[in-house]
């Protein structure tokens, strides 16, 4: 009860989720928040989920090389909707593959539901990774946060 009474609305809560969910390698206060809220939402659409040994993969890479376009917000990289869970092995194995490549590897090997759905776009790009955190905000807000 006490809890629920904390809850921020939600306009104080979408202000400022970006300002306290990401993560990049040289970023990584927010690493246990954004795996737990990445966690929280497999298991919400995959009850028998068995995470174990998984790691955070930024759809995006970090480094992008020459087999990606640059991402008219590079900031984006960073945010939820660009972060997918994958088996720690799965992760090593796309590395910074292009999008295409990734998303072939990721939706034939990944058994993590919210990973592959990621992948149901044929470009990555700053839009893509806005919609995708917007969508992660409100799930995350409306359906675990305030239920739980």
């Amino acid at each position: 009860k006490d809890l629920a009474q904390r809850i921020p609305e939600k306009s104080d809560y979408l202000a400022n989720f970006n300002k306290r969910v990401y993560y990049l390698s040289t970023l990584t206060k927010q690493k246990n928040l954004v795996q737990y809220i990445l966690t929280k939402i497999e298991r919400k659409k995959n009850k028998n989920a068995i995470l174990i040994n998984t790691s955070i993969e930024h759809i995006y890479p970090e480094k992008p090389g020459k087999k990606w376009e640059q991402l008219s917000d590079p900031s984006n990289v960073k945010y939820i909707g660009n972060l997918v869970l994958l088996d720690s092995d799965l992760n090593s194995i796309v590395g910074n593959d292009c999008f295409i490549d990734k998303k072939r590897k990721i939706q034939k090997s990944s058994k993590i539901i919210t990973s592959i759905d990621a992948f149901d776009k044929n470009l990555w790009r700053s839009e893509e990774i806005e919609d995708r955190t917007k969508r992660i905000q409100e799930l995350f807000y409306e359906d675990i946060w305030r239920n739980e």
